[in-house]
């Protein structure tokens, strides 16, 4: 396993943020155990018309804390984000 050197990054300011340190201890050099590559933000339902469309994208990779074995993910969309324009059914 490789040790995640992980910075700041997002489409613009606040977007998400990246975790150099574990969420319970704080420990640093996270150990990478998953990469599930970029995703679409969960339960954003593309209505049929935009079905071609593009998608905003993040991160999704899963990191163990070598102190307390927290495993975690690494990054963390702005709440703006992710409940902003929430939908439970297609527009």
């Amino acid at each position: 396993m490789l040790a995640l050197n992980i910075e700041r990054r997002g489409e613009g300011p606040r977007a998400r943020a990246a975790r150099a340190r574990c969420r319970s201890c704080g420990a640093a050099g996270l150990i990478a155990v998953l990469d599930l590559g970029m995703q679409p933000l969960a339960n954003r339902l593309v209505d049929e018309s935009d079905a071609g469309c593009d998608e905003l994208r993040f991160p999704l990779d899963l990191a163990c804390c070598p102190r307390c074995s927290l495993l975690q993910i690494t990054e963390s969309v702005s709440p703006a984000l992710l409940f902003g324009d929430f939908r439970t059914s297609p527009r």
